[in-house]
């Protein structure tokens, strides 16, 4: 059960898509829950995979273990991933 501000999933498996930002090591990696309500600001960085718009929630980001890992929905281009990794970095680098 997520706490406070915490995102929670949807449906009967409280499931959420999530950016594999960083694997750390073969089980674990940081991740970064996406959500298609547009959101505005700092913590969050807009983009998009198979025509829909997906916001990163940077303020959101945890450690989670593969076994959480249900599906794959597909995977960012490098212009989008270097700029979820660039606004990440401004973010936790200030």
């Amino acid at each position: 059960m997520n706490l406070g501000e915490e995102i929670f999933g949807k449906g009967e498996k409280l499931t959420r898509p999530v950016l594999i930002f960083r694997k750390f090591t073969s089980n674990s990696f940081l991740g970064l829950p996406l959500t298609t309500q547009e959101k505005q600001g700092s913590w969050y960085v807009e983009t998009e995979l198979k025509g829909v718009k997906r916001w990163a929630m940077l303020n959101q980001a945890r450690i989670l273990d593969k076994k959480r890992l249900t599906s794959r929905v597909g995977a960012l281009d490098n212009g989008q991933l270097n700029r979820v990794k660039r606004h990440f970095l401004e973010l936790y680098s200030s």
